[in-house]
C-alpha cells in the first residue's frame, strides 16, 4: 500500500495503517520518539600519548650517551605539558650525565612542584638530585 502525506512525501507500508511515514522515523515506530545516538566515546588523549613518546626518545637518547639529545626531548615535552614530573627528571639526569649538577637540582626542584602524593618513587628520584 502506498501512503501520501502532503508535503512529506509517500512511502510504502507493508500494513494497511493510512499513518504516514515520517523521515527520520522508523516503520511501527511511534511519532515524537526518537531512538537515541549511541553513546559518544570519550576522546583518546593525544597528549599524554605524545608526552609519553617524547620520553621514551628522551630514555633512550640517555642511555645511548646523548644527553644533548634527551633535553630536547623533554624541552619539547615540556612545551606541550610543563606539569609532568617525569619530564623534569629526564632534565635533571641529562644535565647531570653532562656534569652539570646544579641545572640538575634546579630542574630536580621543579619537578617536585608536580609530583602527586601517589608518586612516591618519582619523589624520591627526584630528591637524589637535589641532595647535596
Amino acid at each position: 500500500m502506498i501512503t501520501c502525506a502532503g508535503a512529506v512525501g509517500c512511502a510504502t507500508t507493508g500494513s494497511n495503517s493510512s499513518a504516514p511515514i515520517i523521515p527520520g522515523q522508523e516503520q511501527g515506530q511511534a511519532t515524537g520518539s526518537k531512538t537515541p545516538p549511541p553513546p559518544a566515546q570519550a576522546p583518546v588523549n593525544s597528549t599524554s600519548r605524545v608526552i609519553d613518546d617524547l620520553l621514551a626518545k628522551g630514555k633512550r637518547a640517555l642511555s645511548s650517551k646523548q644527553p644533548m639529545l634527551a633535553i630536547e626531548q623533554a624541552e619539547r615535552g615540556i612545551r606541550i605539558d610543563r606539569t609532568e614530573p617525569e619530564l623534569y627528571l629526564l632534565l635533571a639526569r641529562a644535565y647531570d650525565a653532562l656534569g652539570e649538577v646544579t641545572k640538575a637540582a634546579n630542574f630536580a626542584r621543579q619537578g617536585l612542584r608536580y609530583v602527586s602524593n601517589s608518586q612516591f618513587l618519582l619523589k624520591k628520584k627526584l630528591q637524589k638530585f637535589t641532595e647535596n
